[in-house]
């Protein structure tokens, strides 16, 4: 079986940690089907733009293909319009600015299923793209796309619904996440909560406590809580 997934989040040059955990989910995968290809985008930006704006240019450090532990990336620029309101308009406008790619890479490696994740925009690109060329599709929400983007105007949410009920099968994160799915429509869904897992094989040389609280200049005497995630204002 060879899949196709499309999700801006994935990790690059730009930004090597993005969607860490969803990368070795698919490096373990990847040995258990025939071929795994990915389709990250990211935003059209006209070249001449770095000029006047010098941090634009890490949408052009990684090239527009690459291959990763057997995997084939494909890093396509889309239209795109900036804010979480746009969110909805830019899943129509990735299908669109997508669809000639993806009708290429499905009759060259016979795709035979869809995965889209983040909802907003990922997912609705994915569904609307798969049901176009008649393929099956899952999405995979993980969070915020549900909680917060879905529900930040009626457009946002009107294509969220509308793509968590054409799809197969929907993932979650969590079993909170799973029931906030099933409330935004009436219709029978198939959601399933799947847990993110880490590779321990990355942590198994760590150092001993107090060498990692010397090392990091910690004060022994007090506790510290540790937080994993992107370091962004709202987290």
């Amino acid at each position: 079986m060879n899949i196709l997934i499309i999700s801006q989040m994935y990790p690059c040059k730009r930004h090597p940690t993005s969607a860490i955990f969803f990368a070795n989910l698919i490096k373990e995968l990847a040995p258990k089907v025939n071929g795994i290809i990915v389709i990250s985008p990211r935003p059209y930006i006209p070249k001449f733009m770095t000029k006047f704006k010098k941090g634009l240019g890490r949408w052009f450090l990684d090239p527009m293909i690459s291959k990763e532990n057997g995997i084939e990336i494909i890093r396509p620029y889309v239209f795109t319009l900036k804010g979480v309101g746009s969110l909805g308009i830019n899943g129509l406008l990735m299908q669109y600015s997508l669809s000639n790619l993806i009708k290429k890479q499905i009759e060259k490696r016979k795709i035979k299923v869809v995965l889209g994740l983040n909802m907003l925009p990922d997912g609705v690109a994915a569904v609307r793209l798969a049901k176009s060329f008649k393929l099956p599709v899952i999405t995979w929400a993980i969070g915020t796309d549900i909680n917060d983007f879905a529900n930040y105007n009626v457009i946002n949410h009107y294509v969220t619904k509308k793509s968590i009920e054409k799809s197969e099968l929907v993932l979650s994160t969590s079993k909170a996440l799973e029931s906030k799915i099933k409330k935004i429509s009436d219709k029978y869904m198939q959601v399933r909560t799947f847990y993110r897992g880490i590779d321990i094989r990355n942590f198994q040389n760590s150092l001993p406590k107090q060498n990692l609280i010397k090392t990091l200049q910690l004060n022994p005497d007090k506790r510290f809580m540790l937080f994993v995630g992107r370091i962004i204002y709202d987290k």
